[in-house]
């Protein structure tokens, strides 16, 4: 099979974030399989063709014009000299969802889309901005957007339909990364549609070398962002030193929000933690007794995955997606009831104190993380893939 991907930017070792770590895994795994891979992204300058992730042949698109007939061309002749049989479109992005559409009339292929996200994210957020213009004292922002909240969600509830409608009228399979998210998409359609599959993220499960674990060390990674909201872990956290003062916080990740959280930690009288921004996340993971997220909303997050392969417990709020695939509380890892911050504080306390407990979690999680592994995520598409072909 010939199988091309489409993201928004080029794939490499070090880029992206949890989409374009989902592609770089199973660009690797169908490439041991013996399948061809062909990469197609997004940018402002087009270069010409060159060897690319993984000694794929990179082909470049224009972001400046994506729906121009200049890239509708170009596409086109990419899928038709590579003989491409099957595109997975990672994007976000309905114009590059669009131009697949556009492409396939003239050159047929199957045609994929993965959501990355919970179906109901732009009506979550929506929610979330109101709680946090309460947090950080925009009191009259705050009652504006409650007041206004039920007619905002309705509106964006219209257009998420409406969004939905259009992906996956437009593609031959449309993926979501767990069969909640299915059944939400269906209640949304009105149960139309019969190409609705689910296939969760697959994570590599290769060893890695490092210190020896950390028993005090916790670890969040993630964008310092409202969605990630990095300050009620840094109220956790606060809750968590006032017990355990030998323990200590690494926060990995980057975002605009950088500044204002280190300020906000200071404030709250926080000694132990550092942020270390953009960097590596796994040797962190690795070395940390526990990995923590407090986002609002997630989809399948991969980095509670990456946890559990290498032993690390994670504890994330229920609100975390599809967690409850990967997670079974008080098994494998820690599910807490959103957004109790003394129960989060009081888990991490419980967990860190306990040693037979963290080794139980420990062994438990990386198990657990072998039904993620990306050889078994690919057979799962290539199922989908001569499901499809039956079908036409």
């Amino acid at each position: 099979m010939v199988i091309c991907f489409l993201n928004l930017i080029r794939l490499s070792d070090s880029c992206g974030g949890g989409v374009e770590t989902v592609s770089r895994i199973l660009v690797r795994q169908f490439l041991q399989d013996g399948h061809k891979v062909v990469l197609c992204s997004f940018q402002e300058k087009v270069l010409e063709p060159s060897i690319g992730f993984e000694g794929c042949i990179q082909y470049d698109l224009s972001r400046l014009d994506i729906l121009g007939e200049g890239n509708i061309q170009t596409f086109q002749r990419i899928l038709a000299v590579e003989k491409v049989d099957f595109v997975l479109n990672e994007t976000y992005l309905s114009d590059c969802q669009s131009l697949c559409i556009a492409v396939k009339k003239v050159y047929p292929f199957y045609l994929c889309y993965t959501l990355h996200q919970d179906p109901y994210t732009p009506i979550k957020r929506l929610r979330d901005n109101c709680a946090w213009k309460r947090r950080y004292g925009d009191i009259r922002g705050f009652f504006y957007s409650v007041l206004k909240y039920p007619f905002s969600a309705l509106i964006r509830y219209k257009h998420l339909k409406k969004q939905l409608k259009f992906y996956v009228e437009g593609v031959d399979a449309f993926v979501l990364l767990s069969e909640k998210f299915r059944n939400q998409v269906d209640f949304i359609l009105d149960y139309q549609y019969h190409n609705l599959f689910v296939i969760t993220n697959p994570i590599e499960l290769t060893p890695i070398t490092y210190k020896k674990k950390n028993e005090n060390q916790v670890v969040f990674v993630g964008r310092l962002d409202q969605q990630k909201r990095v300050d009620r872990m840094l109220d956790i956290w606060r809750l968590v030193e006032q017990e355990r003062p030998e323990s200590s916080l690494v926060l990995v990740g980057d975002g605009n929000e950088r500044i204002w959280l280190d300020e906000y930690a200071k404030k709250i009288g926080l000694k132990n933690y550092r942020f270390v921004g953009t960097v590596s996340a796994r040797p962190f993971i690795a070395e940390s007794t526990i990995l923590c997220m407090v986002s609002s909303y997630e989809g399948l997050p991969m980095t509670v995955l990456e946890a559990q392969s290498l032993g690390t417990i994670p504890i994330v709020y229920e609100s975390c997606g599809a967690v409850d695939d990967v997670i079974t509380s008080g098994e494998d890892g820690w599910i807490v009831k959103s957004f109790s911050k003394n129960l989060f504080a009081k888990t991490i306390i419980l967990t860190l104190e306990d040693q037979l407990l963290r080794t139980k979690l420990s062994k438990n999680a990386i198990s657990s993380s072998a039904k993620h592994s990306a050889s078994i995520i690919a057979k799962e598409w290539y199922d989908l893939f001569e499901q499809l072909k039956k079908e036409k």
